[in-house]
């Protein structure tokens, strides 16, 4: 049984897709762009890896001094406005483009860092980003946006990544078998533990498209994380 579960494991994290239910995907292989200190900026060296193009796995990604990532963290995600009476996040696209750092981690340490509280639907490890936890991030846009999005792990025991689709919570253990029926889909890899030991984290960032107004989620499709509340939730508004 246990070599059956982390075939399985291993299976999903060879195949960890964006799925964005009928939208299309473009450009993926997107370099942290802003200066070091903003969220969403790391401001490591990117390193690529992979092929950016439709049906292929690219995009960049490297390791980062978990110091300056919890800096990152702690600065102002430019064009955004965080709310925490209802755990919000608004972001105004810039050219039909919007930039968006998340920090996976324990709650513990989440809570630490924020001040903030999860969602009463989470009960295990959780997403920040612009100082929130597992927020609502609000997009207007009456057209496709494009999501530039930069991922750090900043969990010492557990592989994350991030994917955005069309299909909403609840989520099982395995989320990817509900996901494996939408078109556009897109291989994001788990990002590795951090160690804090060396001080060292890793980070990518990849670009995916909504098509337009409606509602996505974001969420890890690790076994177990999204069905234990790790996931968010994107609106995007005329």
């Amino acid at each position: 049984m246990r070599i059956l579960m982390w075939t399985v494991i291993a299976i999903a994290a060879a195949a960890a897709f964006v799925a964005v239910g009928t939208a299309y995907a473009a450009g993926y292989g997107v370099p942290p762009a802003a200066a070091p200190g903003a969220r969403g900026t790391p401001g490591a060296p990117a390193q690529y890896y992979g092929y950016s193009g439709p049906g292929m796995m690219g995009y960049y990604g490297g390791y980062i001094q978990i110091g300056s990532a919890m800096a990152a963290e702690a600065t102002p995600l430019p064009g955004a406005t965080a709310v925490s009476s209802n755990d919000t996040v608004e972001l105004e696209p810039t050219g039909g483009t919007v930039d968006v750092a998340a920090y996976a981690m324990m709650p513990d340490m989440a809570e630490n860092l924020t001040g903030a509280r999860p969602p009463a639907y989470s009960s295990g490890d959780v997403f920040v980003i612009d100082g929130e936890i597992n927020p609502a991030l609000v997009i207007r846009s009456p057209g496709p946006v494009r999501l530039n999005i930069t991922l750090v792990n900043l969990d010492d025991d557990m592989y994350h990544n991030l994917v955005v689709t069309a299909e909403p919570p609840p989520y099982g253990y395995y989320p990817m078998s509900a996901m494996m029926g939408q078109p556009s889909m897109r291989m994001v890899p788990f990002l590795l533990p951090a160690n804090y030991s060396s001080g060292i984290a890793q980070y990518y960032t990849y670009g995916a498209v909504l098509p337009g107004p409606g509602i996505y989620w974001y969420l890890c499709t690790y076994p177990g994380h999204a069905q234990e509340g790790m996931y968010g939730e994107i609106l995007v508004e005329p």
